[in-house]
């Protein structure tokens, strides 16, 4: 895994940086790049590269498409009075 990142700018690419990475064995802060809808690179670390997106420590993961959704909802929020943590309700 490569630790330095560039940022990509035509547009069909695009490089998220910065985030809280859940990955298959670990959650580590870091980027991903996105070519064509693919994954062609994860690193570690905090920096922005220009052109980047900043998630300023935001969760990424894989399989959560849409978590604006009603049922999602219903877990982050049970009853009217009950606030639940979002990864949890997400678990």
């Amino acid at each position: 895994m490569d630790s330095v990142m560039t940022a990509r700018t035509d547009d069909d690419s695009l490089v998220l940086a910065n985030a809280r990475l859940v990955l298959d064995d670990r959650v580590q802060i870091g980027g991903i790049a996105i070519d064509h809808g693919r994954i062609v690179e994860i690193s570690e670390g905090d920096e922005v590269p220009t052109g980047s997106v900043d998630c300023r420590g935001d969760i990424v993961m894989p399989g959560l498409i849409d978590l604006h959704t009603d049922h999602f909802e219903k877990h982050v929020s049970p009853r009217s009075h009950v606030r639940w943590d979002f990864l949890s309700a997400a678990l």
